[in-house]
């Protein structure tokens, strides 16, 4: 029979001690939608800015690799995607992190009228920041919504 040396036992359980408490220091960061700019509206489409506030309350930095992301405009959904970000995140401190969404026209097909004749267009944003955590992958959801001003009115 195989056994381990008290000395052994001993440093695996310290070891494994020492990994539990590091990974319960791992606080989960939070992800609000600080601004969505409309950066431009063309006959082709349009460009929003997304401005992320990420908050990292841990004693180490965490990666922000990616965000998954819904748009809806006037209700209708006109775009999602998944947007690389690979951006690592200062410890304690809170982020602003800038995202673009460009959205065609040609894929929304019936909203691009609208869209260039509204005065005013009301838009929906949600998705899910996936962070890697010393514990393993962190997934946070966000949602937000607003109206712009139509630059094109």
């Amino acid at each position: 029979m195989n056994t381990l040396s008290r000395p052994a036992l001993l440093g695996a359980c310290t070891l494994l001690l020492t990994a539990l408490v590091a990974l319960s220091s791992c606080a989960y960061p939070s992800v609000s939608v600080r601004s969505a700019r409309l950066d431009s509206v063309k006959l082709s489409g349009l460009t929003v800015d997304v401005y992320f506030d990420v908050n990292n309350p841990n004693p180490f930095v965490l990666p922000l690799e990616q965000v998954d992301w819904n748009l809806r405009l006037f209700n209708t959904r006109v775009g999602a995607g998944t947007t690389r970000m690979d951006k690592t995140l200062p410890a304690q401190r809170t982020t602003r992190v800038k995202m673009p969404i460009r959205v065609r026209f040609e894929d929304v097909g019936s909203i691009a009228g609208r869209v260039v004749n509204a005065r005013s267009i009301d838009w929906d944003l949600d998705g899910t920041a996936q962070f890697q955590s010393p514990a393993g992958p962190l997934a946070l959801d966000f949602a937000e919504t607003g109206r712009w001003d139509n630059p094109i009115r």
